[in-house]
């Protein structure tokens, strides 16, 4: 036996050594997720969608397991001189948002075709009424994310935490309030707080700062749903809880 076949044989039984002591303890196996490096992205350091900063983490793989543990997660920055690990929300691609500077700090994206993921086609994205969209793979527009369920859905009992993003679309003349000049942030903590109406989507644009609220998604008003022509605005719909 070569010595490259014996490392490969190697590490399918580290794999199936794993696997049994994932059933043992949780009675489900190790997911082996697949990621890779975007290296046009590489090198930078963005402040939003982020979902946590990790320190002390030895290894990239390491790190890919932190954000495959999230189901928000769908890409992560790794540096290996500081052995931080930040995971994001989003895949970034080109320049839709502002960022610093970081040297050494690995870009990397998850492939395991869950919601949020890097993607290529639709067959890509393995739940249902899903479709790969800017690269990620997201609800059919108009649907929502039941957690509970792993699939997306028309409508929700009750209404979480979390937006999908729907870049450069919109809904026209169905605003319940317009804001400006507030962070996106606080456009989304004003979307959740709503107490008056169920807030179930709103739209923000990154240049101008203005946030539109509404109590309906893109099911509600199909004949006004527009593309942002001048990619200004991007639509969230809210997930279930």
């Amino acid at each position: 036996m070569t010595t490259a076949r014996r490392q490969y044989c190697q590490i399918l039984n580290w794999i199936l050594i794993w696997n049994i002591v994932s059933c043992l303890i949780n009675g489900s196996p190790m997911i082996v997720n697949t990621y890779h490096e975007r290296k046009e992205v590489s090198n930078r350091e963005y402040s939003v969608r982020k979902l946590f900063q990790l320190n002390g983490i030895r290894g990239v793989a390491l790190c890919a397991g932190q954000c495959t543990r999230n189901v928000l997660c769908a890409s992560f920055f790794y540096n290996k001189e500081s052995q931080t690990c930040t995971g994001h929300s989003t895949v970034f691609i080109g320049p839709r948002y502002r960022f610093a500077q970081a040297d050494r700090n690995k870009y990397y994206v998850i492939h395991t075709g869950n919601l949020g993921d890097a993607c290529h086609s639709d067959a890509d994205c393995n739940f249902q009424f899903s479709y790969c969209h800017y690269s990620r793979c997201l609800c059919q527009e108009g649907n929502s994310y039941s957690f509970k369920d792993r699939s997306c859905v028309q409508s929700c009992k009750l209404y979480g935490r979390y937006f999908q993003e729907v870049p450069y679309y919109f809904i026209d003349q169905h605003n319940m309030e317009t804001l400006t000049g507030i962070s996106f942030e606080d456009c989304q903590m004003l979307c959740l707080n709503r107490t008056s109406y169920t807030c179930k989507s709103f739209e923000y644009g990154d240049t101008s700062k203005e946030c539109f609220l509404q109590n309906i998604t893109r099911q509600d008003a199909i004949a006004d749903w527009n593309t942002d022509q001048e990619g200004l605005f991007s639509y969230y719909q809210r997930h279930c809880s």
